[in-house]
């Protein structure tokens, strides 16, 4: 990795913004093994600190190489492409896949739940309405596959229905995939996530995430974070991109793929 990297991701707009960049170092310097934070962590992170991020930067490439993180294709790759002995060592423990094509635009991806070695489905959102997965085989990375998230792109009619009885509505007509649409009331709110849902919140003070089943189904929660910004809780180890704290008066998206989470401000 080198700084032009490290400038990529931490550019505006990416899910590393400034409030995350903290965290990001905090997280680190909890994920290396002695010696690879050092001084220059200590500089930027105690309270006695005083490195700008630009005076800090230098140090913080070589502890992000040490830390592994991150998996970097070099700008202008071409997918798919085939990995080296070298790439997969280094894929077996990021987190974070770093892919910049010849037209400079930019996906970071975000490792799947799956623990089968460097097979993964890879996810990153790019706006409330854009996400695209890649896959990782022992072999490939695969070219980033697009699909859209369309919130209005179920048309229904409200019916107080049980879970099976959706469940068997949509069997006869052969429509099982289909998105199953959840109304959520009240101001506090707690999900137990299942795939393949939308569910529809309106403003909310806290929203608890208490578990996710794994599917390969994208749900997508919505929510608003008022006057007072919304409490988010979800489940310790959860891979999440995008913003973990919300803040006041916007509406979000949390999108859930694999058992991972994406929250984007909703516009």
């Amino acid at each position: 990795m080198t700084e032009k990297d490290i400038r990529r991701i931490f550019q505006p707009g990416n899910v590393f913004g400034s409030k995350a960049f903290q965290k990001l170092i905090d997280f680190i310097v909890s994920h290396s093994g002695s010696g690879s934070g050092g001084s220059a962590f200590e500089d930027y992170t105690e309270g006695g600190g005083t490195k700008t991020k630009e005076e800090f930067l230098p140090a913080f490439v070589e502890s992000v190489d040490n830390s592994e993180l991150f998996f970097v294709l070099p700008e202008g790759t071409q997918l798919p492409y085939t990995l080296t002995e070298e790439d997969k060592v280094k894929l077996n423990t990021a987190r974070f896949l770093l892919y910049t094509t010849a037209a400079r635009n930019q996906y970071i991806f975000t490792r799947g739940s799956s623990n089968n070695g460097i097979t993964n489905n890879w996810i990153t959102i790019t706006d409330p309405s854009n996400l695209y997965t890649c896959t990782v085989t022992e072999t490939t990375i695969s070219s980033p596959i697009h699909r859209r998230i369309v919130p209005e792109a179920i048309l229904y009619t409200e019916q107080d229905l049980t879970d099976e009885k959706k469940l068997q509505a949509r069997t006869n007509i052969g429509a099982e995939k289909a998105t199953i649409v959840e109304n959520i009331e009240g101001a506090e709110v707690t999900l137990d996530v299942k795939g393949g849902r939308k569910y529809m919140c309106g403003e909310l003070t806290s929203l608890t995430i208490n578990s996710i089943e794994k599917s390969a189904d994208t749900t997508v929660i919505y929510f608003t974070s008022g006057a007072t910004k919304t409490q988010f809780i979800y489940p310790q180890n959860t891979p999440i991109s995008g913003w973990d704290e919300p803040e006041e008066n916007k509406v979000y998206t949390i999108c859930v793929f694999n058992g991972n989470l994406s929250i984007e401000p909703y516009e």
